[in-house]
């Protein structure tokens, strides 16, 4: 869930623990409004976890969870 806006993206709660969503991955093309996005329920892949010091969390990309579930294109 998209928990509230920061400088250069969002911050994301996954599975209880925060991360940043920077504003370039929260679409296949980067995003400069992220205010229709606070307050959804939307699916991320976490990229980048700190296990060590898990409040300040990681990095989330919904770019990199579309790109997952899009279908391979080849020309």
């Amino acid at each position: 869930m998209i928990s509230g806006s920061v400088k250069g993206g969002l911050t994301v709660t996954v599975n209880g623990i925060r991360a940043f969503l920077p504003g370039s991955l929260v679409d296949i093309r980067p995003v400069k409004d992220t205010t229709p996005y606070q307050g959804k329920q939307m699916e991320f892949k976490v990229i980048k976890l700190d296990r060590k010091a898990q409040q300040r969390g990681g990095f989330a990309s919904r770019r990199a969870w579309s790109r997952a579930r899009a279908p391979s294109v080849r020309h």
